[in-house]
């Protein structure tokens, strides 16, 4: 019987990957996307995270990572085909530690997300969203969610004894993307989005680059959503780095990393009529482009909005991600087509009210209302011109396109 390839552990730090040193390993681990820790988790140390993670990873042969090597380099690899397995400690969030995982064999590296919960809320995440992920993998002929693999729990020691339960949920990484925040832009001094790519340097997007980058990730929510029951997917944010995006030859592809809920933002009835489906979707419209123009600056600091003329390609983004589920779906009817002229007869003070709607159903303490109150009238006047500009020229790709 051949012997397990050894199990390697190390942590990103800003500029550089560290292996795990009798030090770090009895380091409190960050639970905070600033680095800060906190005692809610009982002080789990870096050792006591990779003991668990490392358990996770080998139970039952290896089975779960093993699915993800699989899919991802042939259904014939074998445990015994894995020469090295690396585990990097990416970053520490509110419910998860997520790690890369690579796979390193003879055809190639393999490389697997791990997203370690370590309290009752990030435990409760990580099932729901790996019921969710699963779920939205079906009846679709594109994906730009990750790919679940499994889900696996285990004792996590903690500082000065006892331990906790630690939960795993294994699911595809996106190599070569990177997350992305709005920044200030030292040459011009204005907010521009900012690429953390730490092999190659943190880079601005242009202003074609951004504009492309905020389509897409409203075309990835907006092939998500379905018209009929108004599901979508919500929450999400920019501050929590849910998209990632990668730039090849000048062009960014992106892709949502995470998916914590899919309901409703209004119940639907059985057999809902087109009136309720458009009021739906003007809600969805709304609050998806508000939203994605929100960020924290560099990830961590004060609340920001890109700026107004990003919406027109977020609204482009939006009919492209409707019309390609549609053409999918095969239903009937021409919904986005409907969608789209109303938009373009409604005055700047229905999309006000919708806005303001959304943003007042919000809790009272919600770090960003306030900062979405004071630009709600220029929002909804960006969207009036948006949809004036959809008049003119290639809206947005055909619909027998693929989205992205």
């Amino acid at each position: 019987m051949s012997l397990a390839a050894p199990i390697l552990f190390f942590a990103a730090m800003p500029g550089e990957v560290l292996p795990l040193t009798p030090e770090m390993a009895v380091t409190s681990l960050p639970s905070k996307r600033d680095g800060q820790s906190s005692a809610s988790e009982g002080h789990a140390t870096f050792g006591g995270y990779f003991q668990a993670l490392g358990q996770m990873l080998a139970e039952d042969g290896f089975a779960i990572p093993m699915a993800g090597v699989k899919s991802q380099l042939g259904e014939d690899l074998e445990v015994s085909h894995v020469r090295e397995w690396r585990v990097v400690a990416e970053k520490h969030g509110a419910f998860y530690h997520p790690a890369r995982v690579e796979a390193v064999t003879e055809r190639g590296t393999a490389v697997l997300a791990a997203n370690v919960a370590l309290s009752d809320p990030g435990r409760a995440a990580a099932e729901r969203e790996y019921a969710l992920l699963s779920a939205l993998q079906k009846g679709r002929k594109q994906s730009f969610i990750p790919t679940p693999y499994g889900l696996d729990r285990t004792p996590c020691p903690l500082e000065g004894g006892g331990s906790t339960e630690a939960m795993a949920l294994f699911c595809q990484w996106y190599a070569g993307y990177c997350e992305f925040h709005l920044s200030v832009n030292p040459e011009s001094g204005k907010h521009g989005v900012i690429v953390w790519d730490n092999q190659g340097g943190h880079f601005f997007l242009d202003q074609s680059q951004a504009a492309s980058l905020y389509e897409k990730a409203a075309a990835i929510l907006s092939y998500y959503y379905d018209p009929e029951n108004f599901r979508q997917i919500f929450p999400w944010h920019h501050a929590a780095g849910d998209f990632v995006v990668k730039v090849e030859d000048g062009v960014t592809d992106v892709r949502l990393i995470t998916v914590r809920q899919y309901e409703g933002m209004i119940e639907a009835q059985d057999g809902a009529d087109l009136e309720s489906r458009v009021e739906a979707a003007l809600y969805f419209l709304a609050n998806l482009t508000m939203r994605m123009r929100l960020d924290r600056l560099d990830g961590v600091g004060d609340l920001v909005l890109a700026e107004d003329s990003e919406v027109f390609p977020c609204v482009r983004g939006i009919f492209q991600g409707l019309a390609s589920r549609e053409k999918e779906s095969g239903e009937k009817g021409d919904f986005h087509s409907i969608l789209l002229d109303i938009c373009r007869e409604l005055p700047q003070e229905t999309w006000r009210n919708l806005c303001l709607e959304l943003v007042e159903a919000s809790s009272s303490q919600a770090p960003d209302r306030p900062l979405l109150l004071a630009h709600i009238e220029e929002h909804a006047q960006a969207l009036v011109e948006a949809f004036s500009k959809s008049t003119g020229g290639p809206f947005f790709v055909d619909k027998g396109a693929v989205l992205l």
